[in-house]
């Protein structure tokens, strides 16, 4: 079993590692490193197979993509933007495109590319093609 000792001088932070065999290591980072490493190892809140009602509302709507990384990101995604706002953008997409076009839910709910506040072209107005101005045989 390793042991680990954490000390700080300054804005460095020690990690003083000792291995199951007794060897011992030394290593030094700095604050930002140490706050990532924290980050990483703390316990993170945990999405169990419970339900969570308004997300399944939107799974039955769009059932595309990883339905776990889907409700980890509906999660926090719901801190920034409340359900009703949500679900309301999320029906103009759906019907914006076939569905083998669409993102997947889990890809559409990321809280860094928010793609919910993307503007919805309607599927008419996408492929709507503009008819040249009609010219007789001699004009140019």
């Amino acid at each position: 079993m390793t042991k680990l000792e954490v000390t700080q001088e300054g804005e460095v932070f020690i990690y003083n590692f000792t291995l199951a065999d007794g060897t011992k290591k030394q290593q030094k980072y700095s604050k930002a490193t140490h706050e990532a490493i924290k980050e990483y190892f703390s316990p993170k809140e945990i999405v169990d197979s419970k339900s969570i009602p308004e997300f399944d509302e939107l799974w039955k709507l769009h059932p595309k993509g990883n339905k776990k990384t889907a409700k980890d990101r509906f999660i926090k995604v719901v801190k920034k933007i409340s359900f009703a706002e949500l679900k309301e953008k999320l029906e103009p997409y759906i019907k914006s495109n076939d569905f083998c076009y669409l993102k997947g839910l889990d890809v559409w709910l990321n809280p860094e590319k928010e793609y919910w506040n993307d503007v919805v072209v309607k599927k008419e107005e996408k492929f709507k093609k503009e008819e040249p101005a009609k010219k007789g045989f001699f004009e140019q």
